[in-house]
């Protein structure tokens, strides 16, 4: 009797197993069809993109285009040969051209969009595409960018040479890491305060005057404030990460705050009414420095930077006496002073 009830459990047991492996079994060929599916029909859009004059950059499901594909480990390559294709990055080949967004909105895997596109202002297609690490997006139309406030992947968003202004919709954009908005009508930086990830900020000819929302951005390495109507540099005197710093064309007179910055290698302050220039003095990691164009009279502060490698001090109130002191000074650097004549403007160029 026990070896009878034994084989019913061992039978009993079996089949459960059975039914078990079949049903996985069913759960995985399902997957694999849908993943088949969905990799043909992105490809169907893709051809179409095409055929529009789109680039469309293709990789396996579970590959990252913004990393090494190559470096991937083998089960993601072999998942990806099994699951297709899918569309991961669009550009347009580097130049302009019309771009009709609304097909995105059918390819939710893509990470990166790289479009030079005059004729692009709304950018609701992309409202829901939240692998999207990348979007550079230049001579657009747009100036709403609420649409990209729910897109928290994104690290790198460039905008430049749009009307765009409202910044608001970024502040929610924590993991943003670049971000260039070079001539647009930009001034308003307060959606920025938040954005602690930051390292890179390019804000070349924008409306720009106040500095304080940069303030608690320690992560930044690179900020571009050139033409801009900036005149108080003193809330950047805590970034002490900055690596470089463009200041040119704009209402800066003191420098002071930037004696702090100890990681400054490159720095830009041509075209300012710059005359005191001895808070560089402390900048010992200074490698390329640009003053074409201020009121320095007194070249020694310089004398004391022993890894600059560029200097320029054109159109200074430097003597060609004091340029001379200035090489003999630092030997290992190439110094620019092709003409010694005063300054005579500054501030951004109309």
């Amino acid at each position: 009797m026990k070896i009878l009830e034994f084989v019913r459990r061992v039978r009993s047991f079996s089949l459960r197993a059975m039914l078990l492996v079949v049903t996985l079994a069913a759960i995985v060929l399902a997957w694999l069809a849908y993943e088949r599916a969905e990799s043909a029909r992105q490809m169907k859009i893709a051809r179409q993109l095409e055929a529009d004059g789109l680039g469309v950059g293709s990789f396996g499901r579970f590959i990252d285009p913004t990393s090494n594909p190559q470096a991937a480990p083998l089960w993601r390559r072999a998942l990806s040969q099994l699951c297709g294709q899918r569309v991961r990055l669009i550009t347009t080949k580097g130049q302009p051209a019309p771009v009709d967004l609304r097909p995105l909105a059918q390819l939710p895997d893509i990470m990166g969009l790289e479009l030079h596109a005059p004729n692009v202002a709304d950018l609701s297609p992309l409202a829901n595409l939240t692998q999207l690490k990348f979007v550079l997006m230049f001579r657009t139309q747009v100036t709403d960018l609420r649409p990209l406030a729910g897109l928290p992947a994104i690290e790198l968003l460039a905008l430049n040479h749009s009307p765009v202004a409202d910044l608001a919709p970024l502040a929610a954009l924590k993991n943003l890491k670049v971000l260039t908005l070079s001539y647009t009508n930009v001034r308003d930086l307060r959606p920025l305060a938040k954005l602690g990830n930051l390292e890179e900020l390019m804000l070349f000819k924008t409306s720009v005057d106040d500095l304080s929302p940069l303030a608690g951005l320690g992560k930044l390495k690179s900020l571009s404030l050139g033409r801009t109507q900036v005149s108080d540099i003193t809330p950047l005197s805590g970034l002490v990460q900055l690596s470089q710093l463009g200041l040119e064309e704009t209402q800066v007179r003191d420098i002071a705050a930037l004696g702090t910055l100890t990681n400054l290698a490159q720095l830009s302050l041509e075209n300012n009414a710059v005359v005191d220039i001895s808070s560089l003095t402390r900048l010992g990691q200074l490698q390329n420095v640009l003053l074409d164009g201020t009121l320095i009279d007194d070249p020694s502060p310089l004398f004391s930077l022993p890894a600059l490698k560029e200097l320029s001090v054109a159109r200074t109130r430097l003597s060609s006496r004091q340029v001379a002191k200035l090489r003999q000074a630092l030997p290992q650097c190439k110094v620019d002073a092709s003409t010694f004549t005063t300054a005579t403007s500054y501030g951004p160029t109309p």
